[in-house]
């Protein structure tokens, strides 16, 4: 038979068990939380959260902005980048030179020196019904009013905060 120290050797780790299994539970309850707070959860399922990727409220005005940009754009379904043509990606870049003003994409191509991509954060694609292209192409990125314009001239729009409201949300319909 067990003596009594085995005994509660066997039990703490029981209880080690069922709180790692509550700590696991909970975290994927605000994982999920989020996206099943919008009209929409099916379309944001697997989008980017900005800042709240743990049990952080998400302010109201953000999620408001998700559910008007989907009804705005008539926004479908998610998509992978992966699954984006060659064409669609390129549509995608955004090309400067070395003093950030809007690039030359030939020369980019060339591999001229002074012209380079324009990181972007988290880009996400959704498929869209309301034009006769359809994918939108969303991103948010920090930078200055010189770089943003740069971005502007790239065919992208600046839209309602989606990820963080101290962040501006780019848009461009390929």
């Amino acid at each position: 038979m067990f003596n009594k120290t085995e005994k509660k050797l066997k039990y703490k780790k029981k209880d080690i068990r069922k709180k790692l299994k509550y700590m696991y539970i909970i975290r994927m309850t605000y994982t999920n939380y989020y996206f099943y707070q919008t009209k929409y959860p099916v379309i944001y399922k697997y989008s980017y959260w900005g800042q709240f990727s743990s049990p952080h409220p998400v302010p109201d005005e953000i999620l408001q902005n998700r559910n008007e940009l989907k009804e705005l754009y008539e926004i479908k379904s998610y998509k992978k980048q992966s699954t984006l043509s060659k064409v669609s990606f390129e549509k995608t870049q955004i090309i400067k030179d070395s003093e950030g003003n809007k690039g030359n994409r030939d020369a980019y191509k060339q591999c001229v020196y002074g012209y380079n991509e324009w990181y972007r954060d988290h880009t996400e694609y959704y498929k869209i019904d309301c034009f006769q292209r359809n994918i939108l192409c969303v991103f948010i990125t920090h930078t200055t009013d010189k770089e943003h314009e740069t971005i502007l001239h790239h065919g992208y729009i600046e839209s309602k905060p989606i990820y963080a409201l101290n962040q501006k949300t780019n848009l461009k319909i390929l």
